[in-house]
């Protein structure tokens, strides 16, 4: 897992330092607030219950997220996006996040508190920046709500910023694959609209700007 370590190292960094004005929430309803999904996450990843992980996160989002830092091929995405993540798969990925963020961050992550929460606003979906607070600072997790009204942790949206020249790379790979038109098909449904949300989210990232408006070219219209 090529990448892990920037993304465990972005879920602190994102916010900066500093403490938050709002009380914290800790139980909520993750089908009527995004704080509520945080927190089943949270729980989740630091249990090990992949059940509970896969209801909280949008699968499509964690599927891309997971074989970027894998360094995965366009053919292996496109797998993975038409049949879903094998257990095998999601069980050493989750594992391999909550022990390096344990390492890295010196804390567990269920032991992060999940604060207020704030709207994006994006014409490409529904998402929301929920705050986490602990020792060290703030970081924000980006939450999207599907078709089903549900909330769910959108992977891309948060650690997106982090992997956006492998993202890119793929949807360059893409083009001459023959199973480029799965994951073209994937990026238009949930990667596009994640990365408009993280820039929302922090308008002064130039590069993650460039590299999106690069990708809906790449993606065409789907």
């Amino acid at each position: 897992m090529r990448y892990l370590w920037w993304s465990v190292g972005l879920l602190l960094l994102i916010g900066g330092c500093g403490g938050g004005d709002g009380a914290a929430t800790t139980t909520t309803s993750p089908a009527t607030f995004p704080t509520g999904v945080v927190r089943d996450w949270l729980d989740a990843v630091g249990s090990g219950d992949l059940r509970a992980i896969a209801t909280a996160v949008d699968e499509t989002s964690a599927t891309v997220v997971i074989a970027a830092e894998n360094g995965y091929t366009v053919g292996e995405l496109a797998a993975l996006l038409d049949g879903g993540l094998p257990e095998g798969v999601a069980s050493s990925y989750w594992t391999s996040f909550e022990s390096a963020f344990e390492e890295f961050r010196g804390i567990k992550m269920s032991s992060l508190v999940v604060g207020d929460f704030s709207p994006i606003e994006v014409d490409a979906g529904e998402f929301a920046a929920v705050e986490l607070e602990s020792p060290e600072g703030l970081a924000e997790v980006v939450t999207r709500r599907a078709a089903d009204g549900r909330w769910r942790v959108d992977m891309v949206a948060t650690f997106g910023p982090a992997l956006v020249r492998t993202l890119r790379s793929t949807l360059d790979d893409a083009a001459a694959d023959p199973d480029g038109a799965v994951v073209r098909a994937g990026y238009a449904r949930s990667v596009l609209p994640a990365l408009e949300a993280a820039v929302a989210l922090d308008t002064g990232d130039t590069l993650l700007q460039s590299q999106l408006a690069a990708m809906r070219l790449l993606v065409g219209d789907q």
